[in-house]
């Protein structure tokens, strides 16, 4: 996508003498710039003054606002080498002066003081001004407290500076001989394994040399990773472009002869040159060697090794030449000498990434950072603009399908087909896989969802939550722009579900509400059940017949009052109806006394705690469950190890059915600490073997 880049200029000026208004017309060169870039420079601004008194000074501060990071180099003062010169007539011109910056995206020229011509007229121009290219969309403006005319100044177009493409994206680690010497020839002639590399540039002079105020010329950098131990790579240290006397090449990229290359100097063709120890980003390094000198023919044939610290490495090129009215390509090939482990195959799968050098993420102005720099992008496929995308040494998807109709129940379990991809070209195939639903989502899963030339592929489609009707969705097979696309129609037909019957409730077991502990349940107490599917209308209990209260009630649980009916009998059986269904019946064993403590309240009504204690010498109230309502009996308490009290008040808990509440006094002996409370009772028939609570925690102080 291409956008300009715009300018805001401000400009506040004084004017030391005179009545004329100084009027200036601004405009500005376009330059084509890499998107890529952190530092592209921009095209010139002009200033075109008249109007003004004949030979007055004309002082003031000149400020530039650009929209995208300003990404000049900026020394420790501030100072920048974005710079503006002034043309009077006089000669000769006065020296440029250097903007300060103010702000990321913000520079002035402060204390700006030039003369007007004799006829009261000047021409500004500020050059050299960059920016981060990458930094995208921008606005602009001019606005100033004198008269300029008000046009958008458009000072960069961002393009795509790198295209590039390759043999394959992986490099495939095979046993590989070395060559009799390092030199591309003879890696040629020994049969060693190589990888090519092809890079282009995006539009006619993206690919610069050096100049003043850079630090390098363009580079192009390719990072390997993942090789394995004992792999050595070797490149050649120059690469003669596509408009050179010989290109350099592997033979496999268009290009059909293998060969270095032969480079004529003073041709202005395209020509590379390695740039050794540099650092990962591709910045700083030594430049193995100049251009040949005009006239001079030379035989590129000399290769170097890569340096491979835990098998990665990075290889750097810098532009030496090149012709900015043609759009250049340059290839190379990467050879690759490996003896795998024990004589045998290898599947040492290693990759490469090329971009433009130095990689950078500062997008501000910095007196070090390399110029020029660049964010790290991927660079799209070359193969349109040397359109060749479709020859015969890329990879070539295609994709062996059986018709993919499926037809299943609603509810039931997945199903899957094959289908299978294969590379029908060179190289080597990369592919990934998307489902597009038509209708529907989520009823596909697609394994593996990429690879690598021919596999096969497992489609799965889940009718299990999906509603009876007709369902598509298309799989889509892709292998980038070069090696192409399929797209195969998936079919799943859901068939009505016929449901097994309902389940009916299940009772899993019936314990104290208070203790959730099993044992006896008793009359008039308060029992919760445990089980499954406790939901659905008419929802009852029932204990030998007689109805339960229900209080409360979800999937799993039911709390009820076990029915007062069932005094006087030791078990009963115990049915849950929901929906219509009825439980099994669960025996349960039945107690006139069965207590379980819910909790205890202080004298003043707060819940008692490890933070709220209990004063000894006052009254607790203990509320529970379990103990006998309707028959006579004897109940008492007991806090800590003394021996049971009798209440100050024992009997139903005001508003609460099968709730009783126990008042006790706390004896003012007792020492702080956490203890326990008991609730008993003694019935008539045996006064000597009370019937205990388990213990509750309370806490004294």
């Amino acid at each position: 996508m291409r956008t300009f880049f715009h300018l805001l200029v401000g400009l506040c000026v004084f004017v030391s003498a005179g009545n004329a208004a100084l009027t200036c017309s601004s405009s500005a060169v376009l330059a084509q710039v890499n998107a890529e870039g952190l530092t592209e420079r921009m095209g010139d601004i002009l200033l075109t003054c008249s109007g003004g008194t004949a030979g007055e000074t004309v002082t003031g501060n000149l400020t530039l606002f650009q929209s995208v990071s300003i990404t000049n180099r900026t020394g420790e003062d501030g100072r920048t080498d974005v710079a503006l010169s002034v043309d009077n007539g006089s000669a000769p011109p006065p020296p440029p002066v250097f903007a300060t910056a103010l702000s990321a995206s913000q520079v002035a020229f402060i204390g700006l003081s030039f003369r007007l011509s004799a006829t009261g007229g000047a021409t500004l121009r500020i050059t050299n001004l960059r920016g981060a290219a990458a930094q995208q969309p921008v606005t602009v403006s001019i606005a100033g407290p004198m008269a300029i005319s008000y046009t958008t100044l458009n000072v960069g177009l961002p393009t795509r500076g790198l295209l590039s493409s390759s043999s394959s994206a992986t490099i495939y680690c095979v046993g590989s001989p070395a060559a009799s010497s390092p030199n591309v020839s003879a890696f040629f002639a020994a049969g060693t394994s190589f990888h090519s590399t092809r890079f282009t540039e995006g539009w006619a002079g993206a690919f610069q040399k050096r100049t003043t105020g850079t630090d390098s010329g363009t580079r192009v950098m390719a990072r390997y990773s993942g090789l394995p131990p004992g792999a050595r790579l070797f490149v050649p240290d120059y690469i003669a472009g596509s408009n050179a006397t010989q290109p350099t090449s592997g033979g496999d990229l268009g290009v059909v002869a293998q060969s270095g290359g032969i480079y004529t100097g003073g041709s202005g063709a395209l020509l590379l040159a390695l740039v050794r120890l540099t650092d990962a980003n591709g910045a700083g390094g030594v430049v193995t060697g100049p251009a040949p000198p005009p006239g001079v023919t030379a035989t590129l044939d000399s290769a170097s090794e890569v340096i491979l610290p835990n098998g990665s490495g990075v290889v750097v090129y810098e532009v030496l030449e090149s012709n900015s009215a043609q759009q250049e390509s340059a290839q190379f090939p990467a050879f690759l000498v490996y003896t795998p482990a024990g004589g045998g195959g290898s599947t040492a799968q290693a990759r490469q990434e090329v971009s433009f050098a130095p990689v950078s993420t500062t997008a501000v102005g910095n007196a070090s950072a390399p110029i020029p720099r660049f964010a790290f992008v991927a660079p799209p496929s070359d193969c349109s603009v040397l359109r060749d995308c479709d020859a015969s040494y890329f990879p070539r998807l295609a994709v062996n399908s059986p018709p993919l109709n499926f037809t299943a129940p609603a509810g039931s379990a997945f199903q899957f087909q094959e289908i299978g991809v294969h590379n029908e070209g060179g190289g080597i195939l990369n592919w990934t896989i998307a489902v597009n639903y038509r209708n529907g989502s989520g009823w596909v899963v697609v394994d593996p969802a990429s690879g690598r030339n021919n596999t096969a592929i497992r489609v799965n489609v889940f009718p299990e939550k999906l509603a009876p009707g007709i369902y598509e969705a298309d799989l889509i097979v892709d292998a980038g722009p070069v090696a192409g696309s399929n797209t195969a129609r998936i079919r799943l037909e859901v068939t009505q579900f016929v449901p097994p019957p309902p389940l009916p409730p299940a009772i899993r077991s019936a314990v104290n509400a208070a203790t959730f502990q099993a044992g006896p349940l008793a009359p008039g107490s308060i029992v919760t059940l445990f089980g499954a599917r406790f939901t659905g209308r008419d929802l009852s209990v029932t204990f030998d017949g007689f109805p339960a209260r229900v209080f409360f009630s979800k999937e799993d649980q039911i709390n009820l009052l076990v029915p007062a009916e069932l005094t006087g009998r030791t078990a009963a059986q115990v049915i849950v109806k929901a929906g219509g269904l009825a439980s099994a019946p669960l025996s349960v064993t039945l107690a006139a006394i069965a207590p379980g403590i819910f909790a205890t309240l202080n004298q003043d009504y707060s819940l008692n705690s490890e933070n709220n204690a209990a004063t000894v010498g006052t009254v607790i109230q203990v509320f529970a469950t379990g103990l006998p309502a309707a028959l006579p009996a004897t109940i008492l308490a007991r806090v800590h190890d003394r021996a049971p009290a009798t209440p100050l008040y024992a009997g139903p808990a005001p508003g609460f059915d099968g709730v009783q509440q126990v008042n006790v006094w706390i004896p003012d002996d007792l020492p702080a600490m956490t203890t326990d409370v008991r609730v008993c009772a003694y019935p008539p028939e045996r006064p000597s073997e009370p019937t205990c609570s388990p213990p509750s925690r309370i806490t004294l102080r």
